[in-house]
């Protein structure tokens, strides 16, 4: 919910209020991600919308708008304790790159970090890590201040 909606309006609602509004989009119909299972239980879970579900990314010094194509936005990961160093990531971009092209998206963007240090605390790798999008074949388009990417990958091609 963090990038969707204001700053104030993220930190007004935590808890049951940002579940309320996550209800809210989810009953209105809109996008919000893709859920992956081991067996019947969820393990992770990534956020993949059209880049305009997500107005805090063109607030953003790092993240605003780099030209007028229409695409679709990776914000965010989850991965249970686990499941994680498994591929669970990876699996949830390339599902999410299916998804968005099956949805009508040409092109896919995401935010992730670029670790410093080899280990990286859990919370701040919720945006995912930039090797791996690279990796899937991702390119970078923007990076404003060396630290906050934002990588893209056209679908046509793939999906």
């Amino acid at each position: 919910m963090f990038f969707r909606g204001t700053k104030k309006d993220w930190n007004e609602s935590k808890g049951d209020g940002n579940r309320n509004r996550l209800e809210e989009i989810v009953k209105a119909g809109r996008t919000i991600g893709i859920l992956a299972y081991d067996g019947d239980e969820p393990v992770g879970w990534c956020a993949v919308a059209p880049r305009t579900e997500y107005d805090a990314l063109d607030r953003s010094k790092y993240y605003r708008t780099v030209d007028d194509i229409p695409t679709w936005a990776l914000t965010c990961f989850f991965t249970a304790r686990g499941y994680r160093r498994k591929g669970v990531s990876r699996y949830l971009i390339l599902q999410a790159m299916r998804y968005a092209g099956e949805h009508g998206a040409h092109f896919l963007e995401a935010y992730p970090i670029i670790p410093k240090k080899e280990k990286v605390p859990d919370i701040f790798a919720y945006t995912g890590f930039y090797k791996e999008f690279l990796d899937i074949g991702f390119q970078e388009i923007a990076n404003r201040d060396g630290l906050h990417p934002i990588v893209r990958i056209c679908l046509d091609k793939i999906v």
